[in-house]
């Protein structure tokens, strides 16, 4: 059972980019094809909306990977460790049995690697963390500059049809699309 654990924390903890992130590392996919549209209508960095950034950021926070387990197998790895290393020298200092030497070297050969293990974790996961972190930093910059270029800008006013016009009228399917008609 340890040893499936150990290989399941080994596997690699590297995970792509979820879809619907627009990293800002990544080349924009538009540069690699030729545009099927005129220029004019592609969206460039300046003009994607707050909404699309939200969406980016929420994706981003999602794809961050966790330090959680890295942690908690550093913290019972080194406690499991140091109770058997204590035991070890207690045993060592008062001549105990053979059984509490075992259990020592026993606690130490299981906590000693799980610490390892959550260190190793912990050094994989921090660099793919403080890359998201980069990203979500420069993406939240982006966001405030869009929040506050939107507030800046007048709104257009909604036109509303004069109150006393009648409501528009709403045809139904055409007779020759219909399959069945219910009476």
């Amino acid at each position: 059972m340890l040893a499936l654990c150990l290989v399941m924390l080994s596997l690699p903890g590297q995970i792509g980019t979820p879809r619907g992130v627009r990293l800002l590392a990544d080349a924009p996919l538009l540069a690699q094809a030729p545009p099927l549209v005129p220029s004019e209508t592609v969206p460039s960095d300046a003009q994607v909306s707050a909404q699309q950034l939200e969406v980016d950021l929420a994706a981003l926070k999602k794809a961050r990977p966790s330090i959680g387990g890295g942690v908690a197998l550093v913290a019972s790895g080194g406690g499991v460790a140091a109770l058997g290393g204590l035991y070890l020298a207690l045993s060592a200092t008062l001549g105990a049995p053979a059984v509490i030497i075992y259990l020592g070297a026993g606690l130490l050969g299981v906590g000693l690697p799980l610490a390892v293990i959550g260190i190793w974790l912990l050094y994989n996961r921090i660099e793919e963390r403080a890359r998201i972190d980069a990203e979500t930093k420069v993406l939240k910059e982006q966001l405030q500059q869009r929040r506050r270029i939107e507030q800046l800008q007048p709104r257009q006013p909604e036109v509303l049809p004069p109150p006393d016009a009648p409501p528009p009228q709403v045809r139904g399917p055409d007779a020759s699309m219909l399959i069945a008609r219910f009476e």
